[in-house]
């Protein structure tokens, strides 16, 4: 996961085998393969009369400080005993972290993940809206190292990967066009630009700066190439996510 803190191509997306990333309060993030694919892990084969399994790897992270030695940190994200602070409340920062270890998405796998995050004490500089930039949720290739600040989130240039944008400023600049200030962005390739054929960036109901946690879901499904976004003010997963999008391919 990558934030920052201020001072496309075809339909189809084609994203390369993935690298599991971060989270904020809670993170739970789990792939899987449906039948008999295997994601990771090897796994003896069921018995011949038995319906083929669901099989699973998992990532929970209840206390980052415990876990730290299983993620890459990056600018100046620092465990803070269950939770995990990306940037403190000062401008022109960044903090990203990465898992160190890599999780293949292979044999018409999927993953879901379930985390909090919570944005405080906002500051303010003359001249600029309160609260930037946001933070992304990203599977990606490249580098454990990524991340940077502005309005980029901390995601920009980073490819090949895909990433849940969490945004907080108003860029409303072309090519950006952020649609407001509180909004949830499916983004690909390094790009936050939400201009063009595929571009998904819908603005939402729940007050990303409120100081309140935000409670997220994040699945993929591969026989579809659907992801889909949920949030939440509490622990009850709503029945409607709030974007979604089609034909986006993780494997190949």
């Amino acid at each position: 996961m990558t934030h920052t803190r201020n001072g496309m191509s075809s339909p189809r997306r084609r994203i390369a085998a993935s690298l599991a990333l971060i989270l904020l309060l809670q993170l739970l993030l789990s792939a899987f393969a449906p039948g008999t694919g295997r994601v990771h892990a090897e796994e003896a084969a069921p018995e011949a009369s038995a319906a083929p399994a669901t099989k699973y790897i998992t990532f929970l992270y209840n206390d980052f400080t415990q876990s730290a030695s299983r993620l890459k940190f990056n600018g100046v994200a620092k465990p803070e005993e269950t939770a995990l602070r990306l940037t403190p409340a000062k401008p022109d920062l960044f903090g990203s972290v990465f898992n160190k270890e890599r999780v293949w998405l292979k044999d018409n796998a999927g993953f879901s993940t379930y985390f909090t995050f919570q944005l405080t004490d906002q500051g303010h500089r003359p001249g600029f809206a309160n609260g930037a930039d946001g933070i992304v949720f990203t599977l990606q290739t490249q580098s454990n190292s990524a991340g940077g600040i502005g309005s980029g989130i901390g995601y920009q240039g980073i490819q090949p990967s895909i990433g849940i944008e969490f945004d907080t400023y108003p860029n409303g600049e072309s090519p950006i066009n952020d649609p407001n200030d509180n909004h949830v962005a499916i983004d690909f390739n390094g790009s936050v630009n939400h201009s063009g054929p595929g571009a998904v960036a819908e603005p939402v109901d729940i007050d990303f700066k409120s100081g309140n946690p935000v409670h997220a879901w994040i699945d993929y499904k591969a026989d579809t190439g659907r992801i889909e976004v949920y949030l939440s003010e509490n622990e009850t997963r709503p029945a409607q996510p709030v974007v979604s999008q089609d034909g986006i391919d993780l494997i190949g």
